[in-house]
């Protein structure tokens, strides 16, 4: 197979503008050793405890994924997705009067058992389909969160600003525990389960709080001269600087 040269795409020396700023929603994760991970979300002044068994079913990664999804990325619309203990589905404006002709609305859902309590969170959210995320402005999404003990709760809430919490969780419990300390503390000393963390995914959602998108840019690292073979690649440089990146 021939291939065709392609340009060098890193090496530039360029460093991300990256900048911590305030948020009004925060998560911490706490790893509890057997199978029991300890998520504590604040949205303002409301506070959530919730306890998430791998053994039960999937913990933070769930909602790492239904955030993911809620997005799309050009043609790349992020429905792909599988495997990460969520729920999704998508309407259009034929099936939904709210909804304006170039618009999409994404419903995601993940459940968290702690053997015992039993919590669903349902994440919606209206977008203009085929687009980049949002740049600027506002992006709303709606959270609802039952449970088998508390009273149901709803709210809006920034889209950028819950990836800036999400990202900012796992950034900070990756740096405390490390991958396989993380994984060994929610589970995987235990039963063989703990939480799977998805850099893709994580990274993902951490350019988009930060708002450097180009992170995600795809290049041409190689291609057949003839025929469909090629294959792109991102920075991994940048990549790895934006995974560093204390929030």
């Amino acid at each position: 197979m021939r291939l065709e040269k392609t340009r060098a795409r890193y090496g530039t020396g360029d460093f991300l503008k990256l900048n911590k700023r305030k948020c009004n929603i925060s998560i911490e994760l706490v790893p509890c050793g057997a199978d029991m991970l300890k998520i504590i979300w604040c949205i303002g002044e409301d506070r959530h405890t919730f306890r998430a068994s791998s053994v039960m079913g999937y913990q933070f990664s769930a909602f790492v994924g239904a955030m993911y999804q809620l997005y799309s990325e050009g043609s790349d619309t992020h429905s792909h997705n599988r495997g990460t203990g969520h729920k999704a589905s998508f309407t259009y404006p034929g099936g939904d009067a709210s909804l304006q002709e170039d618009e999409v609305r994404s419903i995601t859902r993940i459940n968290w058992d702690g053997e015992g309590p039993y919590y669903k969170i349902t994440l919606d959210r209206k977008c203009k389909h085929w687009n980049y995320p949002v740049k600027d402005g506002e992006d709303p999404i709606e959270i609802s969160i039952s449970s088998t003990r508390n009273d149901p709760y709803t709210c809006t809430v920034d889209g950028r600003d819950l990836c800036y919490a999400v990202a900012k969780a796992y950034t900070e419990v990756i740096k405390k525990y490390g991958f396989y300390g993380y994984y060994s503390s929610t589970g995987g000393n235990c039963n063989g389960f703990g939480d799977v963390i998805d850099l893709h995914m994580l990274l993902f959602i951490k350019a988009y709080a930060l708002n450097v998108m180009e992170v995600r840019k795809l290049e041409t690292v190689w291609k057949a001269k003839r025929g469909w073979e090629h294959a792109e690649g991102t920075s991994f440089d940048k990549e790895i600087e934006l995974l560093l990146f204390d929030m």
